[in-house]
Order: C-alpha cells, then sequence, then structure tokens
C-alpha cells in the first residue's frame, strides 16, 4: 500500500478524475481505475484516505491472455498512481 498526499492546487482535479472514470461498488470507499502503461493493462484500487491523501492499495495486471497477478510491489504503485495524477494535471 502506498499512501500519496496532493498538492492543494492538484486535489481537485486528481479526486475527479478518481470519482469520474473509477467504477466503485454500493457501499464501498474504494474506486477501481483501468491503466494502461507499456502495453500492459492494470486495475488499480484506491481509496481516499482524508485530507488531500489517496490510499493505492494495489493493483491488477491483466495480460494479452487474459490472465492476470496481483500487484503488491509499492514501486510500480506509486509509478501507476504518478500516471494518474500526470493525466489529471495535464489535463487544464
Amino acid at each position: 500500500m502506498v499512501v500519496r498526499q496532493m498538492k492543494h492546487e492538484n486535489w481537485e482535479r486528481v479526486y475527479r478524475q478518481i470519482t469520474a472514470q473509477g467504477s466503485s461498488s454500493p457501499m464501498s470507499l474504494q474506486y477501481d481505475i483501468g491503466i494502461s502503461c507499456n502495453g500492459m493493462n492494470y486495475v488499480l484500487r484506491v481509496q481516499y484516505a482524508g485530507k488531500r491523501r489517496i490510499a493505492v492499495l494495489q493493483a491488477v495486471c491483466i495480460n494479452a491472455e487474459g490472465g492476470c497477478r496481483l500487484v503488491d510491489d509499492n514501486l510500480l504503485l506509486n509509478a501507476l498512481m504518478e500516471i494518474i495524477v500526470f493525466q489529471s494535471t495535464r489535463a487544464c
């Protein structure tokens, strides 16, 4: 798990993208966000952690053959979260 604190000026954009593009189960605080990176598809599970912080809980890597594996490496989780932050903040 990785906890990422957002800058005040980026928080609204990042949170808006997570809630708009992510899917969530009823009565769940977690969002699943699909990300494609280097030909691999990932589903990143994140959760609001209070005071402009997002907890990146885990990711699932889905390969072209349909197989999947759980990703819990903190470096990769942080990199995938940085992609979401970059995409959110460069849009405006």
